[in-house]
């Protein structure tokens, strides 16, 4: 008996016992929740939560500052912004900030970021101050969606250079004297150089790498756009001559080099006194190309100024000191004393030119005087006239002449030269000089010489005029 009286006791102690835990337990939880649902009293402002979408930012900070301070950061060092969606101000996040600063400060490149997803479209310029009061800009894509923050993130995560071919370009210029191989490696695979270096190629100028990348680097960024390669041969060719100018324009000595290195003879003989003196003026080293392309203008018909230019040139290339006064003899007997004076004055028709003129003047003006007298006259002083009276047979077609003054006016209007009419044309998406040039039939140097072009590039939307 005793022992199932000690048995029930134990049982029933271990039922209390669980009992009492569990009364704790759900008193504990009834506790959290009255807490938790308890209304906040009139006037305390409720915290927002760590965890919320759109938490304040920095209330005391303006847009202005969380821009400037984007815009002293690294690419890298801006990357963990694309994830923080907090308000600044206007609608935008710290992520709309950081990736307009990507885009339009450090040059992310965009066309790789989202190629997958597809290019926001919907663009908003915000212009804010820096420190020092100096007006920046930068573009905010107002409808960028998580899948774009997170292409960039992606992108600048798994690349060293995510940035675009200009923003590759610009920070070449910025180490020009220390470049950064894997920039350089990274440029010269871009869309952009290897389409210059197609190109020249398909134009029959082979180059290396290293001397494309000299010659982009010493001109215009906008350049790289204007050789098109579905060129054919002699288009190709022409496309390259208006390239490798307008590099020379900008004072490039490697697109100088190869220019003569080309087309010498082109450059010679085609090409005007003022390019011909920008040649000129690039060449700063002792080359065959140069001093032979110095000494073929001397000996050239052209101006006064090239001749002056040339012959400087020349002993600026050797390292000799100008005589006093420089003469294009004295320039001549010094690097060409082959030449002399009798072959000197033979190899410029300018100099002759006028000689045979004026020996040839007195035999044509009186031909000129007595058929142009006749139809100046009137027809009844034609008829008095005593000269035409004398002989019979040249007197008729002088009679006939001022009665019939029609055909006069025909031939002259055959004489007179044909006026071309002046067309414009607006240029689209992808036209070059040399398309445009092409299509209408007309010389590329006409068109550039009527707008006033210092290049080949055409922005699109842009009113040319035509011959």
């Amino acid at each position: 008996m005793k022992d199932d009286l000690l048995l029930k006791i134990k049982r029933l102690r271990k039922t209390l016992l669980l009992s009492g835990l569990l009364n704790i337990f759900l008193i504990f939880c009834f506790i959290l929740w009255v807490k938790e649902t308890t209304a906040p009293p009139i006037g305390e402002m409720k915290l927002t939560k760590r965890s919320s979408p759109h938490r304040p930012y920095l209330a005391e900070k303006t847009g202005s500052d969380i821009l400037y301070s984007l815009s002293e950061k690294t690419i890298q060092e801006i990357a963990p912004d694309l994830k923080d969606n907090s308000l600044i101000e206007n609608g935008f996040s710290v992520r709309d900030f950081a990736l307009g600063s990507l885009t339009s400060i450090h040059h992310l490149d965009t066309e790789r970021a989202f190629a997958s997803v597809g290019k926001p479209r919907q663009r908003r310029r915000i212009t804010y101050a820096d420190p020092a009061g100096k007006k920046r800009e930068i573009v905010i894509y107002s409808d960028a969606k998580d899948e774009h923050f997170e292409a960039a993130y992606s992108l600048i995560r798994s690349e060293k250079w995510p940035i675009s071919p200009f923003g590759m370009y610009l920070k070449l210029l910025n180490t020009k004297d220390d470049y950064d191989p894997s920039l350089t490696y990274a440029f010269q695979f871009t869309k952009d150089f290897k389409t210059v270096e197609l190109s020249l190629a398909k134009s029959g100028l082979h180059i290396s790498s290293d001397e494309l990348l000299s010659l982009i680097l010493e001109g215009p960024f906008d350049l790289i756009k204007t050789l098109d390669l579905t060129l054919q041969a002699d288009e190709a060719k022409e496309a390259r001559r208006e390239f490798l100018l307008a590099y020379v324009d900008s004072g490039s000595e490697t697109a100088t080099s190869l220019f003569l290195k080309s087309d010498f003879e082109y450059a010679v003989k085609k090409i005007d006194d003022r390019q011909a003196v920008k040649v000129l003026n690039n060449l700063t080293k002792e080359t065959p190309h140069a001093r032979q392309y110095a000494l073929a203008l001397l000996l050239s018909p052209r101006g006064d100024a090239v001749w002056e230019i040339s012959a400087k040139k020349l002993y600026e290339l050797a390292d000799e000191k100008e005589p006093d006064p420089l003469t294009r003899k004295a320039a001549l007997a010094r690097f060409a004393p082959v030449f002399t004076e009798k072959k000197e004055t033979e190899a410029s028709p300018l100099t002759d030119a006028p000689k045979e003129i004026v020996e040839k003047k007195p035999k044509v003006v009186p031909i000129a005087e007595k058929t142009e007298t006749p139809l100046k006259k009137s027809p009844e002083k034609e008829v008095s006239a005593p000269k035409p009276a004398k002989s019979p047979p040249p007197q008729k077609p002088i009679t006939s002449l001022p009665k019939k003054p029609v055909p006069q006016k025909k031939i002259a209007e055959a004489l007179a030269p044909k006026k071309k009419g002046k067309r414009a044309y607006i240029v689209q998406e992808g036209d070059t000089l040399w398309k445009v040039s092409k299509r209408f039939g007309v010389d590329p140097k006409e068109i550039r010489e009527m707008n006033g072009l210092q290049s080949s590039y055409l922005k699109p939307g842009t009113l040319i005029k035509l011959p």
